[in-house]
Formats: C-alpha cells, structure tokens, sequence
C-alpha cells in the first residue's frame, strides 16, 4: 500500500511530443513516481527518432522515473 493510500494511473491519448506531455502531466498533478515501458528501439531508430523514456529519465525533476519492458 503506498503512502496515499492508494496507485493512480492516467491514460494521456494525443501529443506532439509524448515525453513533453508525460512530463506536464507530472508537473500538474505533483505525483512522485512516472512509470513507463521501453520499446527497445535500434540505434538508428533511437538517433531519428529519439526515445519517449530516455527523454523522461533526463528531464524528470524530484520524481522517481521506472523504466520497465
């Protein structure tokens, strides 16, 4: 059981940038944790593409970021 009693969660559906949305989510809502998956992008895929969790990891401020697969 977490500290508040209780694990929310929410489904953000439209972006330009998903990282950027991910990350004012967070700002708005003042959760503690971020959890998000990996795709397991190439290296090629990764430089022309950039990756959603890599871009969270680094931006993240006074939040725990889980990267799960």
């Amino acid at each position: 059981m977490c500290a508040g009693g209780c694990i929310g969660s929410s489904t953000l559906r439209t972006c330009p940038s998903l990282a950027e949305c991910i990350l004012a989510e967070r700002n708005q809502t003042k959760c503690n944790t971020i959890v998000v998956g990996r795709q397991g992008l190439s290296r090629s895929e990764k430089f022309l593409f950039g990756s959603v969790s890599s871009k969270i990891v680094n931006h993240a401020r006074n939040c725990t970021v889980w990267v799960v697969e």
